[in-house]
């Protein structure tokens, strides 16, 4: 007879807990929605498709670490090269100065491939350059949730499926371990 008493008691509790997430879950995807079209937008249904835990966003850091010490050596390097460029690219100059007047215009086309593959290497340390930044932003990102998060769970990718202005739309967005909206 205990037994049934508690399973009533508990019952409406449990309920009441699931409901409380749902409709914090749909209050966090409604807030994915911008605020002017609020009034043409209707949520369909939503799934939870992954739940993100300290362990994966740590794997992923450690991983996000390891990409950018790979590109660190590959910009070093492109540093390099440049450097040998640059060093190639003024004897170049310096002998078409000493050379004779006749044959400096031969050295043009020389004087622009060295040229040429100085700025072709840094363009490449560029984009590597942001590579690695970007990887920085995301890690810095990653290690913020874990800092703050006392779960073990840290987020909940969602797969929000709702109409706007008549048309369909199926996304995918990343709640915290409080069903708050991670942008």
């Amino acid at each position: 007879m205990n037994n049934r008493v508690l399973f009533v008691f508990l019952c409406p509790i449990s309920i009441l807990g699931c409901s409380s997430e749902k409709s914090k879950i749909k209050k966090a995807l409604k807030s994915s929605i911008p605020t002017e079209q609020l009034g043409e937008y209707k949520f369909k249904n939503y799934t939870i498709t992954e739940t993100l835990l300290k362990n994966n966003i740590e794997d992923s850091i450690s991983t996000l670490q390891s990409r950018n010490r790979a590109k660190e050596a590959t910009i070093d390097s492109y540093r390099r090269l440049r450097e040998g460029y640059v060093s190639n690219l003024e004897d170049c100059k310096r002998q078409q100065r000493t050379t004779l007047s006749w044959l400096r215009s031969s050295y043009n086309s020389l004087i622009r491939q060295w040229e040429d593959m100085i700025d072709e290497s840094n363009e490449k340390i560029q984009r590597d350059s942001a590579v690695v930044i970007a990887n920085n932003q995301r890690i810095s990102f990653f290690q913020d949730y874990l800092n703050k998060t006392k779960n073990p769970i840290v987020f909940y990718k969602v797969y929000h499926s709702y109409t706007l202005r008549g048309a369909i739309k199926n996304e995918s967005v990343l709640l915290d371990e409080n069903y708050n909206l991670v942008k």
